[in-house]
């Protein structure tokens, strides 16, 4: 299976004063901090070589986190002195995996989703990127993004739009020359 990058560098602002204590990826959901519970998830889906990108209160996470061996995943850790954002900071994170591809999700993101099925759709398709989407059943409060029937991305549609569209739920599968071009010490945005 292939390697994850988890994304965990933010500074999680609308959690404060929660935040100014605990990194929002170190924060418990019922008893359970959220990077335990995505490297569970991970672990349960085969996936054992995990890369966590790390910046605000980053030694919250890693107090839990360690090198992944009580969770079954190996656990490495992308330092940034400054947040590279969705762009700059997998690219920088890239450096510790090998392999043509892997999965990115951000470290607030909890889900169901079936992470096999969608590293396998993405190998069959051949695509750069291959994002999880839902049905964008709240468009006034979040933009989406449209694809023709075959799934192929088509464009973006900003919130408030009455075009049908989907939600982008923070999981995507991406190979790596995606990030040709970005550079791993800049911040930047996918």
């Amino acid at each position: 299976m292939i390697p994850a990058i988890v994304l965990t560098a933010g500074l999680a602002t609308r959690l404060r004063p929660l935040s100014n204590q605990l990194a929002k990826a170190a924060m418990p959901v019922a008893g359970v901090s959220i990077v335990e519970r995505i490297l569970r998830q991970l672990r349960a889906a085969g996936l054992t070589d995990a890369v966590l990108n790390l910046h605000h209160l980053g030694h919250t996470v890693t107090a839990i986190t360690g090198d992944g061996s009580h969770l079954g995943v190996r656990v490495r850790y992308s330092w940034e002195t400054t947040v590279l954002g969705s762009g700059g900071g997998p690219c920088r994170a890239l450096r510790l995996i090998e392999g043509p591809r892997a999965l990115v999700l951000n470290g607030d993101t909890l889900t169901d989703l079936d992470i096999p099925a969608l590293v396998n759709t993405h190998t069959a398709s051949g695509a750069l990127v291959t994002l999880a989407v839902v049905p964008n059943t709240d468009p006034g409060s979040y933009g989406g993004v449209t694809a023709n029937a075959d799934g192929v991305f088509t464009g973006l549609v900003p919130r408030g739009s009455t075009e049908p569209s989907w939600h982008f739920v923070g999981v995507h599968v991406v190979e790596r020359v995606a990030y040709d071009g970005v550079s791993p010490d800049a911040p930047s945005d996918s």
